[in-house]
């Protein structure tokens, strides 16, 4: 039993996308990079600022393509990529006016983070929705997208808890 993807399979599948589409999937790959690259580098320095308005520009392109490739055919998906430029702006805003919000940095990380989440969710929505699996199981691509939260909020959770410590710890100058 083969349960492998060739390149070949990749390619007549990315052919087949129309042309929003494709980049609306550009876009979110370009997206998930960044935003795990983010994560790994240390917070609040220069290259963590830039590395995320490129994370921010890219989540936020996609979320507008996910609107322009399926005109009048919406569904949950696009409640998440709303939710998703709402946490984008608000991550962004908070930031850049911190002298009005004393919690800024809290409101930061859990924007940021929960935009990173949906990209995460999203992707195995999309993975269940055109999954053979799904087809001949009967099982509702939806549920995939719940695995992928129970997977995901979790751990960025516990990312967020223990970022929080190093920050009262003074480990991080924002």
């Amino acid at each position: 039993m083969h349960i492998g993807i060739e390149t070949q399979e990749i390619k007549m599948v990315f052919n087949n996308l129309g042309f929003w589409t494709k980049f609306h999937s550009i876009a979110n790959i370009i997206a998930l990079i960044f935003g795990c690259i983010v994560y790994i580098f240390k917070k609040g320095d220069l290259i963590h600022k830039q590395l995320g308005y490129v994370f921010a520009t890219f989540m936020s392109l996609a979320q507008v393509y996910s609107f322009l490739m399926n005109k009048n055919d919406y569904n949950a998906l696009h409640i998440l990529s709303l939710l998703t430029l709402y946490w984008i702006y608000d991550g962004i805003h908070v930031v850049q006016d911190k002298h009005k919000h004393a919690d800024w940095l809290s409101r930061h990380v859990k924007s940021m983070s929960s935009a990173f989440i949906s990209i995460i969710i999203a992707g195995f929505g999309v993975i269940g929705r055109h999954s053979e699996f799904c087809v001949n199981t009967g099982i509702h691509w939806l549920y995939f997208m719940l695995f992928g939260a129970l997977i995901t909020i979790p751990l960025l959770n516990w990312y967020i808890y223990s970022l929080k410590l190093d920050v009262d710890c003074g480990k991080y100058k924002m």
